[in-house]
């Protein structure tokens, strides 16, 4: 490799050039900096041994971990003590912080995606330029409170403009954890919190009271025939099939695993009728499932018209909005309360309970926990209520109703 081989390499990492035998590591940062702009810098070289290719590329391992370093140097919460020699309190804007805190806790994980979104709530209504210090006011939080739940009601996404406290909790959560990194990094004091006292792990950010939401009524049969033929009658064949996939299609919920690319067709075993899906909640595929009847016929039905479609997959012209729609428009004309796509998934796993599957087999497969699947999903239905009451009716014993009951009870 020669010197032009070389410099052509190094122009693929900024900051790191060629200077006779060794690496120069130079990185420039602009940053703010108790609401002024300021520039700050680090320097270091890295000795190259020999002309060798190998000890090239050991060099540039070591050069390029040096221009990390000095990333991770050059913030404004380090800018007093490397200028200055001492540590000293950094105003810390919100929007750094923010970013800071994201790279370190949530970036690359599982729900980076989630916190992006609470992120970007928050800079809604908080300017990016604010400090955290001066966010520490009653009225900053209820502010805050109040309008994340105007946001949540007033969302296009939001059909039923229903509103949860915990939606607002998650924002609350991001918060706290970004207040905790901006003291650990001195760009926050502990006394300018809302509630400075730390014994308070909440600091005075506390979450709002949740109450327990109702159980979601599960679809009965006679409500799902009902839809079917008046569906078919209206042409909604479709969307009156993607429902009734989602009944039977073991826990697959509607904006997430039915509608992720990754869920085609070739998650089917058409031979062993089976279906292997990746399941967004735990982030783990199913494994091989026995899909029943029903969804192995709505399968086949359409397995067609996905090979010939660029995506694969079983609807290709339904969306979440399409099936939103659906269930709004059946749900008003044959006014079945409370239907949404999110009761196919409790419908699904009722079912299951109301055949007596043993506990275990329904957490399998609906990929949840047995707790969740006793506290959230298992419905007492009136005819369950009542085989169970009528279980324990022992038809040996004689009843004495009718049989001078009158001179019983006295």
């Amino acid at each position: 490799m020669n010197k032009l081989s070389r410099e052509a390499i190094l122009k693929l990492h900024a900051g790191i050039y060629l200077r006779g035998d060794t690496l120069a590591v130079h990185t420039r940062k602009k940053m703010i900096v108790d609401g002024e702009l300021k520039k700050d810098s680090a320097y270091d070289t890295v000795k190259i041994n020999d002309t060798s290719d190998t000890s090239f590329k050991k060099a540039l391992a070591e050069a390029i971990k040096l221009k990390e370093k000095h990333n991770e140097a050059l913030v404004s919460a380090n800018y007093h003590s490397r200028k200055q020699g001492k540590k000293s309190i950094t105003k810390g804007t919100l929007q750094e912080c923010l970013d800071m805190t994201y790279k370190k806790q949530w970036e690359n994980g599982n729900n980076q995606t989630n916190i992006k979104i609470y992120m970007r709530d928050i800079l809604n209504y908080f300017p990016p330029t604010i400090t955290l210090a001066q966010m520490q006011t009653d009225a900053h939080y209820n502010g805050f409170v109040t309008y994340m739940k105007k946001t949540i009601e007033e969302r296009p996404t939001n059909n039923l403009a229903t509103f949860n406290n915990r939606t607002t909790n998650h924002r609350l959560s991001v918060l706290r954890e970004t207040f905790r990194e901006a003291i650990s990094k001195r760009m926050l004091e502990q006394s300018k919190l809302l509630n400075p006292d730390v014994r308070v792990r909440d600091m005075g950010w506390s979450n709002l009271h949740v109450i327990e939401s109702k159980s979601k009524k599960p679809i009965s049969r006679e409500d799902e025939v009902r839809l079917m033929e008046l569906a078919y009658a209206n042409d909604d064949v479709q969307h009156a099939d993607a429902m009734q996939f989602l009944i039977n299609g073991l826990g697959i919920r509607l904006q997430f695993e039915f509608f992720d690319p990754q869920f085609n067709i070739d998650c089917i075993d058409y031979k062993n009728k089976t279906i292997n899906f990746f399941r967004h909640k735990t982030q783990q595929w199913s494994g091989d499932l026995p899909l029943n009847n029903t969804a192995y016929n709505i399968a086949v039905k359409y397995r067609e018209t996905a090979i010939a479609h660029k995506s694969r997959k079983l609807f290709p012209n339904v969306t979440v909005r399409s099936m939103r729609t659906f269930f709004e428009k059946y749900g008003k004309l044959l006014e079945i309360k409370n239907f949404t796509p999110y009761a196919t998934k409790h419908t699904f796993i009722t079912r299951l309970c109301e055949t007596k599957t043993p506990v275990k087999v329904i957490s399998k497969l609906a990929g949840i926990s047995i707790e969740t699947v006793l506290k959230y999903y298992a419905q007492e239905t009136p005819q369950a209520l009542r085989e169970a009451v009528n279980s324990i009716n022992d038809s040996n014993i004689v009843s004495f109703i009718g049989h001078n009951s009158k001179e019983l009870i006295k």
